[in-house]
């Protein structure tokens, strides 16, 4: 019996601290809700303001990337094998033109052929083979 009344007595004392316990550890578990959804109020609060200066930073580069493509005009010449510039001009990446120029071609004597001889083993110049070699100054055509 003793045991019996000790064991009471115990959980007398033990349901009086878990009944003083669940008391406080709501009143915590309340004012922890309160500071937690403080702070997710501030959070949500900067949240918006962020994707406000977001958007507003958006805005601004797509305006200056409408006014990057309108003004953008690339011109690209090559020099080609044949002597000949290759000139293109792109508008917003797209080709817009593009041209040939050719160069001005002077006859010239074939270096690959031998040049004629008379019968005394002299140079014919009149009968040598010639080409056409192009004759240009680049830096006079690049511009």
């Amino acid at each position: 019996m003793n045991i019996n009344l000790e064991n009471i007595l115990q959980n007398d004392a033990f349901g009086a601290t878990t009944v003083t316990r669940l008391k406080t550890a709501s009143d915590s578990t309340e004012s922890f809700k309160e500071m937690f959804s403080s702070l997710l109020q501030e959070k949500r609060d900067s949240l918006q303001e962020t994707l406000e200066e977001l958007e507003e930073r958006r805005q601004e580069i797509k305006e200056l990337e409408d006014a990057q493509k309108a003004m953008e005009v690339e011109v690209i010449r090559r020099i080609m094998p044949d002597g000949s510039i290759l000139v293109t001009e792109y508008h917003d990446g797209k080709i817009a033109s593009r041209f040939r120029k050719h160069p001005h071609m002077v006859e010239m004597p074939d270096p690959n052929v031998a040049p004629p001889r008379n019968t005394d083993g002299n140079i014919i110049t009149g009968q040598q083979k010639m080409k056409q070699v192009p004759k240009f100054s680049i830096l006079e055509d690049l511009f």
